[in-house]
């Protein structure tokens, strides 16, 4: 085994455990500000610049919490910018159109949980067709999260009517020969119970060596779900050479080496 087939190797080996590039979106700062908006142009150009490549987003908008109608409790500070399905959506969108990402992770949070899954982010393939109504043949992978929705039922012991005392005349007074009473009956009651309200957490979705070009998420159709801290990837992952190979193949390398050098 030449040097040269041993630089090739090596070289290879290194390539495999590469860094791949990662970009975050925290939605504070940047430029565009996107403070407290609903401009999907301005949210749209803020993550841009961050990716360095077209990102188009649809159907949201970002908070932060200084309005107390929609805290992501449990936040640092409260001009912590997140971004949640806009108002008047079921679900919102991020089209990477030019650069497909290969796996997206965040924090989570649900602001009032439903009967179905209470958040959902799913990834599309190119062949993804309609923003608004992805083609099921492009799905890639999603990750979703449920809490404890549902409904319960308890009895009740209620009054229902009052039989009066009975009296009656023996022939010169009237005696009282039962008293009165209620009459009671079992009433059944429907509740309805969440443990989800309120409720953070952290998602990490993968698309293995097909990238996502759309990300959709949503509180299954419905808008009440926030995410933050948005961490994709532009690189599809590696699977790095085994330290043991490795070392396998350097002493293969040398061993061929001093075989040929003693034969000479």
């Amino acid at each position: 085994m030449g040097r040269l087939t041993l630089i090739a190797i090596l070289t290879a080996c290194v390539v495999s455990v590469a860094q791949a590039d990662l970009y975050t979106f925290t939605f504070d700062g940047g430029s565009p500000s996107v403070e407290n908006t609903d401009s999907n142009s301005k949210i749209s150009a803020y993550m841009t610049g961050v990716y360095g490549s077209t990102v188009s987003v649809d159907d949201a908008g970002i908070r932060d919490n200084d309005d107390t109608s929609v805290d992501w409790i449990g936040k640092a500070s409260k001009y912590d910018n997140f971004i949640r399905v806009a108002a008047s959506s079921g679900d919102a969108e991020i089209l990477f159109s030019e650069n497909p990402i290969y796996s997206i992770s965040g924090d989570g949070y649900v602001f009032d949980a439903t009967s179905g899954d209470d958040f959902v982010i799913t990834g599309y393939g190119a062949g993804y067709g309609s923003v608004e109504n992805p083609e099921a043949s492009a799905y890639l992978n999603s990750w979703s999260i449920s809490f404890g929705v549902g409904t319960g039922t308890y009895t009740t012991r209620e009054r229902d009517y009052y039989v009066p005392a009975e009296w009656r005349w023996n022939g010169h007074r009237w005696v009282k020969v039962r008293n009165g009473y209620w009459v009671y009956r079992t009433v059944t009651h429907t509740y309805s119970y969440d443990l989800g309200n309120n409720t953070g957490f952290t998602f990490d979705l993968d698309f293995g060596d097909t990238g996502a070009t759309l990300i959709t998420f949503s509180d299954s159709g419905v808008r009440d779900v926030g995410m933050d801290n948005l961490v994709v990837c532009d690189t599809p992952a590696v699977v790095p050479v085994p330290t043991a190979a490795l070392l396998g193949v350097l002493g293969l390398g040398v061993a061929g080496h001093r075989l040929r050098k003693k034969s000479v």
